[in-house]
């Protein structure tokens, strides 16, 4: 496996209608976990599109089914196209919406999140998951290093209705499910007010190259993960639910197990 692997599994992971994506250097390297090479900041072979030879990086998002349309230097940021011919995923269309149907069947989800409509072809819904106490010994990637029953169900629950779907981190900020990291003791929940609103900076800094106004963006986290997000996210026109806001823990528990049985 390459170490530009991450690259792979991010752009696969991008909504199935994307096809022309636009990401900042800085995003790439959080993908990645490492820097991008000096070459990578003024050579412009460094990002050819090439299957063969030692270029690596290449068929990492070759084997996605994108490729490298063009580069600008000056502002660090890359612009990639899927290929004509890649295989497309389920629509966005056709996206499961479990969401007003259990808003329905519980009364104590707040009724705003019931006016839910469905989204038009150009947008996509991205699921945020917090990160939970209960981790791994050793790094692994993001979605694995996490083992609580909460986690396991809001991860699962996310690849079901999301088109794509990220972890906050107390420690890393916004997290591809593959990424690998160190375990961590770390949590918003005892962080200054102050701390909480530079996490959230950087986390909005990472979001911005990934929702555009219409999306819809799904938290499964509670309120200190997502309280110095929500605003801006809808300033950018993203359409926000809270599908398990105000409920205890157990009751997350079960409405998790009653939507994954569905």
């Amino acid at each position: 496996m390459s170490k530009y692997s991450p690259i792979t599994e991010f752009l696969k992971n991008q909504p199935s209608n994307k096809r022309d994506l636009t990401v900042t250097f800085e995003t790439l390297e959080k993908v990645l976990g490492f820097s991008l090479p000096k070459s990578a900041h003024t050579h412009q072979p460094w990002w050819a599109n090439e299957k063969e030879g030692s270029h690596t990086q290449a068929r990492a998002w070759m084997e996605a089914g994108w490729k490298v349309e063009s580069v600008d230097f000056s502002k660090l940021r890359v612009r990639f196209i899927k290929e004509s011919g890649a295989r497309i995923g389920q629509s966005i269309t056709k996206a499961i919406t479990k969401i007003p149907n259990t808003i329905k069947e519980n009364e104590e989800i707040p009724q705003h999140i019931s006016t839910q409509e469905p989204l038009k072809d150009n947008n996509q819904r991205v699921v945020l998951v917090s990160c939970v106490k209960s981790k791994t010994s050793k790094p692994m990637p993001a979605q694995d290093l996490y083992t609580s029953d909460l986690f396991h169900k809001t991860s699962a629950y996310a690849r079901l209705v999301g088109d794509s779907w990220y972890i906050l981190s107390a420690k890393y900020g916004l997290l591809v499910p593959n990424q690998i990291i160190e375990p961590y003791e770390k949590t918003l929940n005892k962080m200054a007010a102050a701390e909480r609103k530079i996490w959230a900076s950087n986390v909005l800094e990472s979001l911005k190259d990934i929702v555009s106004p219409g999306d819809e963006v799904v938290f499964l986290a509670g309120d200190r993960y997502r309280r110095d997000l929500i605003e801006t996210l809808e300033e950018w026109g993203c359409k926000i639910y809270i599908p398990m806001e105000g409920l205890s823990f157990g009751r997350q528990l079960s409405w998790l197990k009653k939507e994954l049985r569905q």
